[in-house]
């Protein structure tokens, strides 16, 4: 289904009819303090079982490892629990298929290193082309100066030692060796940079210790030795009255919590979690993108769905990623239609 030109001109930034623009126009489209509400970590609302999980792998100095499916807010908790703590943003690592365990810690750009060896004809550090990431970063940030110096890294970092949440996204995407090669790591907080003839970084002061948040989508089984390592929780998807107060939670007064679209949007999401037979059904937080969408675009809130179908099915791009969905949602429509005929 299309938008039809009677419906309104607010979708209009690409037209379709092969006509020459005069220049790029702007599609950040969501209003400015709705994504920044939508991007507050303090709106974040965990379930008990979920803080309770977090507060004991804090106590035993453990990893938490999270589980859940995609969209259900497991790097949100991150994110959240570094705000409650008053930290700063988490150091943020995405696992993927060529991760190895040392890209974790610091990357070292061996081949710009050579060619700087090369125009200079004599040997030289190789500090300046290493760079920590995610972990190591926490790491080096907890040590003192004096360490800092020995490590040749004090650029990387200033100023007082602190702690760091670090957020290691989606672990199942890496190798299965990833987690088996990190367990020594994981368990003391340490590493090394033979780069730099630097040898294990000490032990960590219990205050200053990094919080390690783990994600996974369980695509893949991770080792038994690396699980047995940590904490865990499952994030389970929202329903009912629970989320009805999550979308409310993060929408705020941008959205009517008792309005006709209000209501509609929720139990169309519900009514295609439930129907779908599928791989894939549609998120928390493509919901969440949804509610934006529509608010956006200025969709009358005090309206069912049901009688704007026309101005709300483009927005169904970020809500239905499969045909069985999206067939499910118009059959849906076709249903409360002709129960309103």
């Amino acid at each position: 289904m299309a938008l039809d030109d009677k419906d309104g001109d607010f979708l209009n930034w690409y037209r379709g009819d092969g006509a020459r623009g005069e220049g790029a126009v702007s599609t950040a489209g969501v209003p400015v303090e709705l994504r920044k509400r939508l991007d507050d970590p303090s709106n974040y609302r965990p379930t008990r079982n979920v803080r309770d999980a977090v507060n004991v792998a804090l106590m035993m100095n453990l990893p938490l490892l999270i589980t859940g499916e995609p969209g259900s807010g497991k790097t949100r908790l991150g994110y959240a629990l570094a705000h409650e703590l008053g930290l700063e943003q988490p150091n943020y690592f995405i696992c993927k298929s060529t991760s190895e365990a040392r890209d974790l810690f610091y990357t070292y750009d061996a081949i710009r290193h050579f060619h700087s060896t090369q125009l200079s004809q004599e040997e030289t550090s190789a500090a300046p082309f290493i760079k920590l990431q995610a972990l190591g970063k926490a790491i080096f940030d907890a040590l003192g100066t004096e360490e800092r110096e020995r490590m040749g890294l004090l650029a990387e970092g200033e100023g007082q030692k602190r702690q760091s949440v670090v957020i290691v996204d989606e672990i199942d995407k890496a190798p299965a060796d990833f987690a088996n090669d990190l367990l020594f790591e994981f368990e003391e907080l340490k590493f090394s940079l033979p780069e730099l003839q630097y040898g294990t970084t000490p032990e960590v002061e219990r205050a200053f210790r990094p919080i390690l948040i783990i994600t996974t989508n369980e695509q893949r089984a991770l080792p038994t030795a690396f699980v047995r390592r940590c904490a865990s929780v499952a994030i389970e998807s929202p329903t009912g009255a629970d989320l009805r107060q999550l979308i409310q939670q993060r929408f705020g007064d941008f959205l009517a919590g008792e309005s006709p679209m209000f209501r509609d949007v929720l139990a169309l999401f519900e009514d295609v979690r439930a129907r779908s037979s599928g791989e894939y059904v549609p998120s928390v937080a493509e919901l969440i993108d949804l509610f934006a969408s529509l608010i956006a675009a200025g969709v009358d809130q005090d309206r069912t769905i049901w009688s704007q179908r026309a101005r709300i099915w483009p927005f169904l791009t970020v809500f239905a990623k499969s045909n069985e969905v999206l067939s499910l949602i118009d059959q849906r429509f076709d249903e409360a239609n002709q129960d309103s005929a």
